[in-house]
């Protein structure tokens, strides 16, 4: 019960391993205790600088709890240019 998990995304920079870059979001609970079809819309961080995307800059999921339970998640990220 309860919470199983937390998503949120990251950019990274130049050589930055996973879970080093910057979060630009509000962490997102993955449930399994509630309805299917959930759409979250975390809020964004307020750090402009953060959300802009230069040359070689790359987006990744990180993801923190256990899993296991955790199925069918679609993200969807919309970036303007």
């Amino acid at each position: 019960s309860g919470t199983d998990a937390t998503l949120q995304v990251e950019k990274l920079t130049g050589t930055q391993a996973l879970d080093a870059g910057v979060t630009l979001n509000t962490a997102i609970d993955l449930d399994t205790d509630t309805s299917d079809n959930v759409v979250n819309t975390p809020a964004l961080t307020a750090t402009v600088a953060d959300l802009r995307l230069e040359r070689g800059d790359r987006l990744a999921l990180k993801d923190a709890g256990t899993l296991t339970a955790i199925v069918n998640v679609t993200v969807v990220i919309g970036i303007t240019y």
